[in-house]
């Protein structure tokens, strides 16, 4: 039986795109009964029993405040022990730290060149800083191939790095997601529209747009707003603590607010909402574009990175910072409920057809065993 370890750089506790899809990777990878699977990741203080499909290998994740001399000096050691201990017939990592630790070890002679080290990429090579770029270019020889999320990702490895082995294998949704529970919608009051926002505080998330469009709809009393805005950091979360309450004073008890939900809670905030925006500069895929469309939302995204590629349709799109833009589109459904539903469907056959799990299982499979 092939032995296959995922490498995450974040525990799988922590929400975020990596998390989601290695779960779901490992989820649908064991239903074929023909790889034994490792996840290693950093350790937590949390009971680890949300991943009986596999075998968990945990490590000490900050040994050195400085984040490169962390990297070169701790987690290489250690990454390294962890392959020789679980001796895997591939290593698959998930995020840009763990892509750069394998293909140097590999590289370099630190594991064996029997080992096949795959790297999926959920960002986009050109919103790299200048040093991951860098690494990957001199690094790539160490990588056997390169998972891209999105065709435009795919065309960015390949021209800077000559990387001729990428692929392209969508992110997708648990199974779960796939089927909608129509007790679960809670938006009882259905004379209102409500809008949804969610993402990491970051500033390519571009908050101060959601502000904006905030800003232009709220006269409306129609429009309600649902907000879920995750943090990585102590003062990540003191400035989207400031942010909450700037759109809390400005909106009332027209917007609800979570803060570092966890699945279950951004489910039902899905279920909660109409309208799903993205707006987002430089997305690499935009994963909660994909969940917004399994629960019915209509979905709008901005004209830039990976978006297009995962919205496939001009009308739901929108520039970057184009707040009359995005508010018109969202205006339309105001007095036109037909519309709304209309949409609505689309959305949710939509993501049925282009990013199935089967389609997933299929592709991983076809990689592990070439």
């Amino acid at each position: 039986m092939k032995k296959i370890m995922y490498m995450i750089d974040n525990n799988i506790k922590i929400i975020g795109g990596a998390t989601k899809s290695t779960f779901t990777m490992i989820t649908e990878m064991k239903k074929l009964n023909k790889y034994d699977l490792y996840l290693c990741m950093p350790e937590t203080d949390k009971e680890m029993d949300v991943l009986p499909t596999s075998k968990v290998v945990t490590y000490p994740e900050n040994k050195y405040k400085n984040k490169l001399i962390n990297v070169f000096f701790h987690k290489m050691k250690v990454i390294q022990q962890i392959i020789e201990q679980v001796n895997p017939d591939i290593v698959h990592a998930q995020d840009p730290q763990g892509g750069i630790i394998i293909a140097m070890l590999k590289k370099f002679g630190k594991i064996s060149k029997s080992v096949e080290c795959i790297y999926t990429d959920r960002q986009l090579f050109n919103t790299y800083s200048i040093y991951y770029k860098i690494f990957f270019r001199l690094m790539i020889k160490g990588l056997d191939k390169v998972i891209c999320t999105t065709n435009i990702n795919k065309e960015q490895w390949e021209t800077h790095t000559k990387a001729k082995y990428a692929e392209c294998i969508s992110n997708v949704l648990d199974e779960k997601w796939y089927s909608y529970n129509k007790n679960n919608e809670r938006n009882i009051d259905r004379d209102k529209i409500i809008i949804g926002f969610a993402a990491r505080f970051d500033a390519y998330k571009r908050w101060d747009t959601v502000k904006s469009i905030c800003e232009r709809l709220k006269e409306n009393e129609r429009v309600k707003f649902s907000f879920c805005i995750a943090t990585g950091t102590e003062k990540n979360d003191e400035e989207a603590q400031n942010y909450i309450k700037e759109i809390k004073e400005m909106l009332g008890d027209k917007v609800t607010i979570k803060l570092n939900a966890n699945m279950d809670e951004m489910e039902e905030f899905y279920y909660n909402i109409d309208i799903f925006v993205l707006t987002s500069q430089g997305e690499s895929f935009g994963r909660t574009l994909i969940e917004a469309m399994a629960r019915r939302c209509v979905v709008f995204g901005t004209n830039s990175g990976g978006v297009p590629d995962v919205i496939s349709n001009k009308e739901f799109l929108f520039e970057v910072n184009d707040v009359e833009t995005i508010s018109t589109k969202i205006l339309r459904y105001i007095d036109n409920t037909e519309k709304l539903e209309k949409d609505k469907n689309y959305f949710e056959q939509y993501v049925k057809d282009r990013f199935s799990v089967d389609k997933l299982r299929e592709k991983l499979d076809e990689i592990y065993t070439e």
